[in-house]
């Protein structure tokens, strides 16, 4: 576990294949801030005493706003007290073609839960077709704008 400075960003990810993870490592270049990356496990919740300041979540999404487990039980099982007031972004990577009469997937819930929680929401919901996910444009300009939000 890493336990990082008040100011810094962190990225975490759940990704059974590698799209989330190349996802948020392309995320990490694109960041001019202090950043730290998390893969998450089975067991990892949001400790106490993890001191962030900006947290960017990149999840896989199934289907009409479903959640991979381990991105769901990070949100659900972490103590959200001591990080009130703090920010996050949400990309989200899918399969969207079928649903294209739903706005996006699981960035919904996340996006919902998070401000209930009392955290800033910054910029826009980014959803992204990852099958296969091959062209990182998308991702590169959606982080550039984050970047220079922070």
């Amino acid at each position: 576990m890493c336990f990082l400075k008040q100011n810094k960003t962190l990225i975490v990810f759940s990704s059974k294949g590698n799209s989330a993870k190349n996802s948020a490592f392309r995320i990490l270049d694109n960041l001019n801030k202090e950043t730290e990356i998390l893969c998450l496990n089975d067991n990892f919740t949001l400790a106490q005493n993890l001191e962030f300041k900006n947290l960017i979540l990149v999840c896989p999404t199934y289907g009409d706003e479903e959640m991979e487990r381990r991105m769901e039980d990070f949100l659900v099982k972490s103590d959200w007290n001591n990080h009130q007031k703090k920010n996050f972004a949400i990309c989200e990577l899918g399969l969207y073609r079928g649903y294209l009469e739903t706005e996006q997937g699981a960035g919904i819930i996340i996006k919902k839960y998070l401000l209930n929680k009392n955290l800033f929401f910054l910029g826009n919901l980014l959803s992204v077709d990852s099958i296969p996910l091959d062209d990182f444009s998308l991702i590169d300009k959606w982080s550039q704008e984050i970047s220079s939000i922070l």
